[in-house]
């Protein structure tokens, strides 16, 4: 989630300085690290941590 949370953060300066043009592209190179691939760790987590307990 960390690494989720830097990317973002890199994204965003990064799309200060360059054309709107590369705006969308940035956000959703954020979207997808920030939410879809630290969601799938987190779900991934859980469903193996209710393996253990049943």
């Amino acid at each position: 989630m960390l690494l989720g949370g830097l990317l973002c953060m890199v994204c965003f300066v990064t799309s200060c300085f360059l054309n709107t043009t590369f705006d969308f592209l940035l956000q959703t190179i954020a979207v997808v690290f920030s939410w879809l691939i630290t969601g799938i760790l987190l779900r991934n987590r859980y469903l193996k941590q209710q393996a253990i307990h049943v």
